[in-house]
């Protein structure tokens, strides 16, 4: 299951991504882009967490394609799972990087 939970994620998030990119004002995709790439930065260094999807990360098996196909940032959702296995997904807010990287740290110290 996390491999193909990990391919799936993979694929949903770069359609994610270029939909919106479509939609969205140029400012505001790349605001949202910059926070999610904090946050996914943060979340492929935790211990705690077995994966990370997110299209602008370097080790992203996406990467390579999402940086010559998405312009102006690799969008704001993000996939993850927890070394129990359950899968997550997250969108990040051009304002929230921050605090939303407290409220996960916050979650994963009050989970067994």
């Amino acid at each position: 299951m996390g491999t193909h939970a990990y391919s799936v994620a993979g694929r949903c998030l770069m359609e994610e991504a270029a939909a919106r990119m479509r939609l969205a004002p140029a400012r505001a995709w790349r605001a949202e882009s910059d926070a999610a790439a904090i946050v996914a930065r943060y979340l492929a260094c935790h211990p705690r967490l077995a994966w990370v999807r997110y299209p602008g990360l370097p080790a992203d098996p996406a990467f390579r394609e999402a940086s010559t196909s998405l312009v102006s940032g690799f969008g704001p959702h993000i996939a993850f799972a927890l070394e129990d296995g359950s899968l997550h997904w997250l969108r990040v807010a051009s304002s929230d990087a921050f605090a939303l990287i407290e409220a996960i740290e916050a979650a994963l110290a009050k989970s067994p």
